[in-house]
């Protein structure tokens, strides 16, 4: 498992976990715990005497309290071990996984993004200069034999559109990333914008971006988010641009249903 630098410390959960402790068990107990932390599992009984430098009758008799109560356990290795921890070092490590695979797409979609305008911009530069010479070459050709002949004003100088799809392949694009993308609402005004950003965009860019969105919604309503709330209207997204933001971070609670049926925030606490 890993070995976390910090832990989340839940003060209401451990003052609520720990009522029935006298001093010395607290600190016996909160000394095991950073161990276990810090070691990334369990702990030998003499390594936790060691960082107690505690009288050798009351450490024993305390820890025995401790594995009396559950707090502590004794796993087959005979080191003491506690639940709640290895609950916890879990969700470290996939939260530490989800949340470097998620910046490695962030990254990737922004690159993507930012060749996808470097090489829209680049094709139009070279469009706008062969619009120029078309112009005026045929001026300086006739114009030889007359040399005083003012040249004629030239026309202004139009930004060609990117490369666009046909009809039935943008349709079928838009269908696509439509499916992927996590609220379907305003259609009409959702394939109008999705054929405006992909001048700018390819549709690999705007899918992946789509399916970031999905899973950024997920983590929305898991911190319990209003629904309504949790993404914005497909129209709204592609026209801010928002394939380029940064993936929504893993959320530190979430809401879940008791047997009764009520709703409660649950923290992860200790």
């Amino acid at each position: 498992m890993m070995k976390p630098r910090y832990f989340n410390f839940y003060v209401a959960d451990w003052m609520m976990g720990t009522l029935g402790l006298n001093n010395s068990e607290r600190g016996l107990y909160i000394t095991a715990i950073a161990l276990m932390y810090g070691n990334g599992g369990p702990v030998a009984p003499d390594d936790l005497r060691a960082a107690c430098r505690d009288h050798g009758n009351a450490f024993t008799r305390q820890l025995q309290r401790l594995i009396n109560l559950g707090k502590l356990l004794l796993n087959d290795e005979g080191k003491l071990w506690n639940r709640r921890v290895e609950t916890e070092l879990k969700s470290i490590e996939i939260r530490c996984t989800n949340a470097s695979d998620s910046g490695r797409r962030g990254a990737e979609i922004k690159r993507l993004a930012q060749a996808t305008l470097k090489q829209s911009s680049s094709r139009s530069e070279s469009e706008e200069e062969k619009i120029e010479t078309a112009t005026v070459l045929p001026f300086l050709v006739v114009n030889n034999e007359n040399p005083t002949t003012p040249p004629p004003p030239a026309p202004a100088k139009q930004r060609q559109p990117a490369r666009a799809a046909p009809d039935g392949a943008m349709e079928a694009e838009f269908q696509e990333w439509y499916k992927a993308y996590p609220v379907h609402k305003a259609v009409q005004q959702a394939r109008k914008a999705y054929a405006t950003a992909r001048k700018t965009a390819t549709a690999e860019v705007l899918l992946a971006g789509a399916r970031q969105a999905a899973e950024d919604r997920k983590k929305r309503l898991e911190k319990g988010t209003a629904p309504e709330k949790a993404s914005k209207y497909p129209a709204t997204w592609l026209n801010g641009g928002c394939w380029t933001d940064d993936p929504e971070p893993e959320p530190r609670y979430r809401t879940l249903t008791n047997p009764d049926g009520n709703l409660y925030v649950d923290y992860g606490g200790m």
